[in-house]
């Protein structure tokens, strides 16, 4: 979930990476793929009406995060547009990306409109069964972050020490001391290969204070790289393995 006007400079490079998600699936020739295999589902799709202030509306993206025991991880797998107050999106699941959609989490929505971003008011539980759902979502003016919590959002690229970029799939966690505020994982989409995460504040978490000092762990080890718990965006926070 990082800001909108951010996702669009970075969409430049990656078109769904932040903001954050994938560039969507990898399938393999039919040829080499037993008729007895099944391919795992990557996504859900969420699809409805949506309304700004009561009325349907146009916007060029909505995007999705998942909403998981204080935590909240951008999760779409693309921007698609919402038209005539109609929309479609696919979101990815935790066994694609860390973080994301789980039985017991939930789906909240935005959009950007009129230069400004609007999280839905209300979320949508995960299918238990993977099947499509219908959410009937509604943005306000009255409410930018609808059911979103306050939280610093991080965008940016993970590099060992030897200065190579780290794969698709690399975890990456956000820790005020000892308490986990932020959770997401590493996506390509076009030339850009990197993360998109949100670090909640003590309203969400216990100990994820305003104000305090984050770290960074990638897959485990601690990042070189810290920030603060500011409830900014920080446009290029590049993340330095020791």
């Amino acid at each position: 979930m990082i800001h909108a006007r951010v996702c669009v400079g970075l969409m430049a490079a990656a078109i769904a990476v932040c903001g954050c998600s994938s560039g969507g699936d990898t399938a393999r020739p039919a040829d080499t793929i037993p008729s007895s295999t099944t391919i795992p589902v990557q996504h859900v799709v969420v699809s409805g009406r949506a309304t700004f202030d009561g009325s349907p509306f146009d916007a060029q993206f909505v995007g999705a995060v998942v909403r998981t025991h204080g935590l909240v991880t951008p999760c779409q797998n693309t921007l698609p547009p919402v038209a005539k107050g109609r929309y479609e999106i696919e979101v990815l699941n935790s066994a694609t990306a860390s973080g994301c959609g789980a039985p017991g989490t939930d789906i909240l929505l935005w959009t950007f409109i009129r230069n400004k971003q609007y999280f839905s008011t209300s979320a949508v539980p995960w299918p238990v069964d993977g099947q499509p759902a219908t959410f009937d979502v509604s943005f306000t003016t009255a409410a930018p972050d609808g059911g979103a919590p306050p939280r610093t959002e991080f965008a940016g690229e993970i590099f060992d020490a030897s200065g190579q970029r780290l794969p698709d799939g690399t975890r990456v966690e956000a820790y005020v001391g000892k308490t986990l505020c932020g959770v997401a994982s590493v996506r390509t989409s076009g030339d850009f290969t990197g993360f998109s995460l949100s670090v909640v504040g003590p309203d969400s978490v216990a100990g994820c204070a305003r104000g305090a000092k984050v770290t960074f762990r990638v897959d485990g080890r601690t990042a070189k790289t810290t920030s603060v718990n500011n409830f900014r965006t920080v446009r290029s926070l590049n993340l330095i393995l020791p």
